[in-house]
C-alpha cells in the first residue's frame, strides 16, 4: 500500500507489522492443511515480510545498524560489565555484532541482517568453565545455536553460529570493556 499523504513519525515511533496466515482445512485456497508451512522464498512457503519506505526530514539522518549496535553495546557494557562482547565475523573487519552473554538468565545478540539492525534473544545459555552453548532467536527468521569459549585472561571470545541448514559462521571478538570501536 502507498499512502496518499505521508504520516509523520517522530523519533521513538514504533511501527509493528502483524500478519496471519490460515493453514487450516477451513481455507479453500490451502492445497494441503496437513503440511507444515514455514518461512521461505518459494510461493508455497510463508513469505510475509514487513517492508517500509520512509523519508527523513532535511538535515536528519537515521542511525545506521552499526551506530545502533555500537550504542547498544556501550549501554550494555556499562550495565553488565564482564558479560558483553564486541564480535566480528572471522576475517571480516567491517562486520560488528554485540553479544550479552550472562552466566545466568537470558542475554541479547545485536547484529545487522540485510543492513538493518536486529535485536535477538539469547536463551538456554549453558556454561561449562569458559565454554558456552546457547540459542539465538532471530525474530521472524530462525533460531541458531551459538557456541564457543572465552579466554578469561584476555577477554577474547571465539564462537560458531550454527544455522538450521547446517552452515556455520565463525565469529570472534573481545569483552566490550577492554576494546574500543576502532579495534
Amino acid at each position: 500500500y502507498t499512502l496518499e499523504e505521508p504520516i509523520a513519525a517522530p523519533k521513538g515511533t514504533r511501527i509493528d507489522c502483524i500478519a496471519h496466515f490460515d493453514n487450516s482445512a477451513n481455507n479453500p485456497a490451502n492445497p494441503d492443511p496437513t503440511k507444515r508451512v514455514t518461512f521461505g522464498d518459494e510461493s508455497y512457503d510463508e513469505m510475509m515480510i514487513g517492508f517500509i519506505d520512509y523519508i527523513v526530514d532535511e538535515g536528519v539522518a537515521p542511525e545506521s545498524a552499526r551506530e545502533i549496535i555500537t550504542r547498544k553495546l556501550d549501554d550494555l557494557a556499562e550495565s553488565h560489565p564482564g558479560e558483553v562482547y564486541r564480535l566480528r565475523e572471522a576475517g571480516e573487519s567491517s562486520s560488528l555484532m554485540g553479544l550479552h552473554l550472562p552466566k545466568e538468565g537470558d542475554g541479547e545478540f545485536h547484529l545487522s541482517v540485510n543492513m538493518a539492525y536486529t535485536a535477538c534473544t539469547v536463551s538456554h545459555i549453558e556454561w561449562n568453565g569458559n565454554a558456552f552453548k546457547s540459542r539465538v532467536t532471530i525474530p521472524n527468521m530462525m533460531t541458531v545455536i551459538l557456541d564457543g569459549d572465552v579466554d578469561a585472561a584476555s577477554g577474547h571470545m571465539t564462537c560458531t553460529i550454527r544455522l538450521m541448514n547446517g552452515e556455520t559462521i565463525q565469529v570472534e571478538g573481545q569483552l566490550a570493556s577492554v576494546v574500543t570501536e576502532s579495534s
